[in-house]
């Protein structure tokens, strides 16, 4: 038998969700032909709709509402039985930022030119970022930078990066090719 850390196993169940989080959006793009819009980032809302337009913030993972208001509804069209409910059940959505790059969301080329940037490498066609536990920033909150470390925690500028994850940063970053 072989022990683990929390922080071991809190690593290894990220990476789990993150990969499940990927083939989540691998098989919406193959049944609709694009990448779902992004939630506003704001860890405290009801529901994690996404919003037109929104290309960075937090994985959509609530129906969309009765408006129609949002472009991604999870119980019809392409995007039926592709989530997870574990995924949505168990609070995942308020901790992995989602980034999409314009060429993969409704509209695009999907051909990436100039796409999200990871580690000082252009041409990321979506990155999901989970924020790993609290380094003590305080949450919950509507600050990127009290969930993700570093590049991560600026919005909006399709820059990320890896990290060595330890006392001062623990995002896991996993790329999502389409």
């Amino acid at each position: 038998m072989l022990g683990l850390s929390r922080d071991r196993l809190w690593q290894k169940t990220e990476q789990r969700v993150l990969h499940q989080a990927a083939t989540m959006l691998q098989r919406y793009y193959k049944a609709c032909g694009y990448l779902p819009w992004a939630a506003p980032f704001d860890p405290t809302a009801s529901k994690l709709i996404a919003v037109k337009g929104q290309q960075e913030g937090l994985l959509p993972l609530n129906r969309a509402s009765a408006t129609g208001s949002a472009t991604v509804d999870w119980d019809s069209g392409c995007a039926s039985g592709i989530i997870p409910g574990w995924l949505h059940s168990e609070g995942w959505g308020r901790l992995l930022y989602y980034a999409a790059a314009t060429p993969w969301l409704e509209g695009g080329s999907g051909r990436c030119g100039p796409c999200l940037v990871l580690d000082g490498i252009n041409g990321k066609p979506a990155i999901l970022v989970s924020a790993g536990r609290d380094l003590g920033a305080g949450r919950p909150s509507t600050n990127p930078g009290d969930y993700y470390e570093g590049q991560n925690a600026s919005t909006g500028d399709h820059h990320f990066q890896t990290g060595n994850l330890g006392s001062g940063f623990n995002d896991q970053v996993m790329v999502v090719q389409p």
